[in-house]
């Protein structure tokens, strides 16, 4: 078994292995609908979309393999500046130093490039990626709004050598409203607000609602909880079955704004809820 992961430019036969680790990193790493990862996925690394990466010029796009099979991918601009925009790593090999081998060289073909500093986007619902940026001297500077394939997504904007800019001043400030062509891009859409009867306060599967609204639709709620710091969190799905998973529901404050990064840890947007997975995963996916 390779102990190193080896990084190499991407080529056109990477296509079908790349969409598919893609898939699978957006599913154990976002709660996002089947639905809603499927169209980023395909706006991201579809067909047309990888082959129009790989004949950009300005493009910056790398693969990382392990035991002759591709197991991360990293994409990135330069363009006047450098921005690395996604990072995947095939869940089942986190932890491998491969999301540090694609940053690397990522970051290394980017100055090389002339481009300096760097930013680099994190999607706001994993919550460690940017723990992982600082490690390559990066830093919290913004926040702005991006429009994927008609998905509206929150991200946050880190740049390299600068200072952590101020918690309360990212949030308070202005969100810069941008879509993947650069043009300006929708209102981000909050979940649609639950009612009184959808917030429960204990642990007790029967005080959960059956139902909740979850991105302006009926979601079912399931009843096998995950314990958390202010208290459980319910699984929710597309289906009455109880078989479609969707994303996941706070029993300590009835918000379904929940976040899932890729060491499977879920926090509340709303109350800051937390549960812990038991498993351990590379923190490097943007």
């Amino acid at each position: 078994m390779t102990d190193e992961p080896a990084v190499r430019t991407a080529e056109p036969e990477d296509g079908d292995r790349v969409h598919e680790l893609v898939e699978s990193a957006m599913t154990v790493s976002y709660a996002l609908s089947p639905d809603q990862i499927e169209t980023i996925l395909e706006t991201e690394y579809g067909e047309e979309a990888f082959e129009e990466k790989l004949n950009d010029e300005t493009a910056v796009l790398f693969v990382a393999e392990l035991d002759d099979q591709v197991v991360g991918v990293i994409d990135g601009t330069v363009d006047g500046e450098g921005t690395v925009r996604r990072l995947h790593v095939d869940p089942e090999q986190r932890g491998r130093g491969v999301g540090t081998a694609l940053v690397e060289r990522a970051v290394s073909e980017m100055h090389d490039r002339g481009a300096d500093p760097l930013r680099a986007l994190v999607v706001t619902a994993n919550t460690e990626s940017g723990d992982f940026l600082t490690t390559f001297g990066f830093a919290r500077t913004d926040e702005r709004e991006v429009d994927v394939g008609g998905i509206d997504l929150v991200e946050e904007v880190y740049t390299e050598g600068a200072e952590e800019a101020d918690d309360e001043a990212v949030s308070d400030g202005d969100v810069a409203e941008t879509s993947e062509s650069g043009s300006p891009a929708s209102d981000l859409s909050d979940d649609d607000a639950e009612s009184d009867e959808e917030r429960p306060s204990t642990g007790d599967p029967d005080d959960l609602p059956d139902t909740v609204t979850q991105n302006g639709g009926e979601r079912y709620v399931g009843d096998d909880l995950l314990s958390g710091t202010e208290g459980p969190f319910a699984p929710t799905y597309e289906d009455e079955a109880r078989e479609e998973a969707y994303g996941y529901y706070c029993g300590n404050c009835g918000s379904t704004d929940v976040s899932v990064d890729s060491m499977d840890r879920l926090k509340c947007a709303d109350c800051g809820n937390t549960h812990q997975a038991d498993g351990e995963y590379d923190g490097s996916y943007l």
